[in-house]
């Protein structure tokens, strides 16, 4: 729902993603507008850059391959909710992380890019995922991942997504291997 400039549920809003360090330009950007919102030429080439790595690792997720690939060996993973799940590094983040969901799924998860947002170093991606789980029935997710990126790879990520349906899938279908 977009709420008037001075409708002030929207300007809390604001003051609480503004707490979080984003800038009014990093708000005002829209899934059309995602190619840069630097306001120098070296900080938009950067933003394009990392917009496109980031396009490039959905796109390997999306034919085969996998988004994780562009991830720094020391990345750090946050999940974010009430408890917050951290995984440092990569091999520790895809061993208990990404196989506590793909363990339950009999195909991976096909993304659906719905719009992606950078700045600076950190790229916003929302999507939508769907797979099929190993019971047959389907699984369908909302995430929202924010990158930041050194150099190429990504070192810091917090993801948001629909917890209700994770959790749905954890108690639905045991891990492979799991006894159920």
């Amino acid at each position: 729902m977009n709420r008037p400039a001075n409708d002030p549920r929207r300007r809390n809003f604001l003051k609480v993603l503004g707490g979080a360090g984003l800038s009014a330009p990093f708000l005002a950007v829209t899934p059309a507008a995602a190619q840069g919102t630097g306001t120098s030429a070296a900080t938009s080439a950067r933003e394009k850059r990392i917009t496109r790595l980031t396009l490039a690792a959905f796109e390997r997720q999306a034919t085969g391959g996998s988004f994780f690939d562009v991830l720094a060996e020391d990345v750090t993973w946050t999940i974010a909710a009430a408890e917050p799940g951290v995984h440092r590094g990569k091999r520790a983040f895809l061993a208990n992380g990404v196989r506590a969901v793909t363990g339950r799924l009999s195909t991976a998860i096909v993304p659906e890019i719905r719009g992606t947002w950078a700045q600076h170093d950190t790229v916003v991606v929302h999507w939508y995922g769907t797979a099929v789980a190993r019971d047959g029935l389907p699984y369908r997710n909302n995430y929202c991942w924010i990158w930041q990126y050194r150099g190429d790879e990504v070192v810091n990520a917090v993801a948001f997504l629909d917890l209700v349906a994770l959790t749905e899938l954890f108690e639905r279908v045991p891990l492979d291997g799991a006894a159920g």
